[in-house]
């Protein structure tokens, strides 16, 4: 069990009105269904909590779903995305895909009524995604539960929910069992460096991602390593955990931290093996640059292979490519907002700097770009054209373009000598796409490692 967690995870267990003996999920009380909800700061380990005690539970269960990170897939993704994905879960089947928002919930809402369910979704951040994938408890079978997670209380004050419960900061004492388990591999500290270990403990404030960051950071380093991070702490007293944070970010070599801003800016969620042809191609050593985001913890790898990073960690990969240069987008090396994208774009204002870029154009929209728009990008490596239409002569244009996610692509193609000779990863999820789509002639892709055409049903 994770250091700390063992109170909540009783208190957890009895909102849910669940027999929990010896660390194991014995019975489900009553026969109604029942949502409650966990909400605190983000790092706090809400995810942590709710994973755990979801481990516990899903053997009593006809349908399970763990929704993770909701908040962040949301801003790229649409919500008939993540509907399809807690269907499939539940029903374990393949995709499948929904034409609206209302029809997921109409399918969600007959397809469940008579199922024992488990769902968990993972940092709600809008009161419509509660109503996307449980606006009521009759949707779903006898004695279902369903977990909810958020930084918004304000969210779980709904009829629904049935009991809320604060995430609160670690006591000291978890605190340091936590951090000397990173930093040690044990429980206490080692000898002599027993005050120095409850010293740097007290500026994480009780949030276990800082804690296990600072503790991964001095594993197997001196003494005098040790001694300089409490100095760096004590003199930013008001950022400290974000310096706790820098400080493991610094000492990473440059193709890690290239690696650790692209997971945080663009690929969380991205199947692992993916990106490696992207960064090994880049010049950044993918296979050590992993492990060591891993080692620093970084960085995890969920479940399904997928790169994920935590919350404040992302907001400081972010902070750091923001502060390239605050005022001009264009001249930062990553671009995830759609808006600081498209205004880059339309006003040709992106220089050699930008790397990555990501537009997510609504489906119903017919935004074009055109050649000109690209013209300056000529180190990008990675674009997110998602629901886009791009038109004009791109001859000698995005020739270090290694990966293209263009979801939702448009079955019309009206570019031309679009020779993308160092594209590696193609993906067309959810597009229009056919065999004769004319695509496949006007795009030259000598390098290419991997096509997905999950969802092209044409």
């Amino acid at each position: 069990m994770p250091v700390g967690i063992d109170n909540q995870v009783r208190e957890m267990m009895r909102s849910l009105d669940v027999d929990y003996c010896n660390g194991q999920a014995v019975d489900i009380h009553g026969s109604d269904a029942r949502m409650v909800g966990r909400h605190g700061t983000k790092g706090i380990g809400k995810t942590t909590l709710s994973k755990f005690v979801y481990n516990r539970l899903y053997p009593l269960f006809e349908g399970c779903c763990f929704l993770g990170n909701i908040r962040e897939i949301s801003r790229t993704e649409s919500l008939e995305h993540l509907q399809s994905q807690l269907v499939s879960k539940l029903l374990k089947r393949e995709h499948i895909s929904y034409g609206s928002f209302q029809e997921a919930i109409c399918h969600i809402e007959h397809e469940f009524r008579n199922m024992r369910v488990l769902i968990v979704l993972d940092d709600v951040n809008e009161q419509h995604h509660l109503e996307a994938f449980a606006g009521k408890l009759s949707w779903f079978g006898p004695r279902s539960r369903i977990i909810v997670t958020t930084r918004n209380p304000n969210l779980l004050k709904i009829p629904e929910v049935v009991a809320t419960y604060e995430v609160k900061p670690m006591a000291a004492d978890q605190s340091l069992r936590l951090f000397c388990r990173h930093a040690f591999g044990e429980s206490a500290p080692h000898k002599g460096y027993g005050k120095l270990s409850k010293d740097i403990v007290p500026p994480a404030g009780g949030l276990p991602i800082a804690i296990e960051v600072m503790g991964s950071f001095l594993y197997r380093k001196n003494k005098k390593i040790w001694t300089e991070t409490l100095q760096k702490l004590k003199e930013v007293q008001v950022l400290s955990v974000q310096q706790a944070f820098m400080t493991s970010y610094e000492a990473l070599d440059e193709g890690a931290r290239n690696i650790f801003l692209d997971i945080a800016c663009f690929l969380e969620g991205k199947d692992r093996r993916m990106p490696l042809y992207m960064w090994e191609d880049s010049g950044f050593y993918p296979c050590s640059g992993i492990e060591s985001l891993l080692l620093a913890f970084l960085v995890k790898i969920g479940e399904n292979n997928e790169l994920l990073v935590n919350d404040p960690l992302r907001d400081l990969g972010q902070a750091i490519v923001l502060e390239e240069d605050p005022a001009n987008p264009g001249k930062r090396s990553g671009l995830w907002n759609h808006k600081d994208s498209l205004n880059t774009l339309k006003r040709k204002k992106g220089t050699k700097r930008v790397q990555a870029l990501c537009l997510k154009v609504d489906a119903s929209s017919d935004k074009c770009f055109t050649w000109e728009e690209f013209q300056s990008l000529s180190e990008l490596r990675f674009l997110k054209l998602d629901n886009a239409y791009i038109q004009g002569d791109f001859t000698n244009l995005l020739s270090n373009l290694r990966w293209l996610d263009w979801r939702g692509c448009p079955e019309t193609f009206e570019a031309m000598n679009l020779h993308l000779k160092k594209l590696m990863i193609l993906d067309l999820s959810r597009s229009k796409v056919t065999h004769k789509w004319k695509g496949w002639s006007q795009i030259k892709m000598p390098q290419l490692k991997v096509l997905n055409l999950t969802g092209c049903h044409e």
